[in-house]
């Protein structure tokens, strides 16, 4: 028994200081910090946290890109909403994956963001294009969000952007 409890001892050792000096250099040279902003819920396969903020990296074929997280009480990438539909507003639901969540792009350049501008600038109605975007999900995921998060805003149209 005392030489079963010696060896793990004896394995654990340098794992721990493996782990302690990679901690280190981790924080020495400033690599931003794992930042947890979405999650499995009871409702959906993945869903944004609600009023989270950070940066998150985001690997690519030629390097990495460091986007900045920032979601309402609902957890969309968007800014605040109310449920209830304001007057004289046509709702559109954005639900997509990477391509409609647009982490990889500042969030005036986001597909719901351009495409509530272009609109308005088209109508004299008050546009809300609502992104439920989230990345790495499939359409079932995307049909299961807009069951449980996206239909209780009452949108006019749903967009489903899908990536083939």
């Amino acid at each position: 028994m005392k030489k079963v409890f010696f060896t793990i001892i004896m394995l654990l050792i340098p794992l721990v200081t493996a782990l302690a000096v990679l901690e280190t250099y981790l924080r020495v040279t400033g690599y931003p910090p794992f930042f947890a902003y979405r999650i499995a819920d009871e409702d959906t396969d993945m869903w944004h946290l609600p009023n989270k903020e950070g940066d998150i990296i985001i690997p690519g074929k030629a390097s990495e890109f460091v986007a900045h997280i920032k979601t309402n009480s609902f957890g969309m990438l968007d800014h605040e909403y109310e449920i209830k539909k304001p007057e004289d507003t046509y709702r559109i639901a954005l639900l997509g994956d990477s391509f409609a969540a647009g982490l990889e792009v500042i969030p005036e350049e986001r597909l719901p963001t351009l495409l509530e501008q272009q609109l308005r600038e088209e109508t004299d109605k008050k546009i809300q294009v609502m992104n439920f975007g989230v990345r790495t999900i499939s359409p079932a995921s995307e049909l299961q969000i807009y069951n449980t998060k996206a239909r209780q805003f009452k949108p006019d149209m749903v967009i489903q952007i899908i990536y083939l």
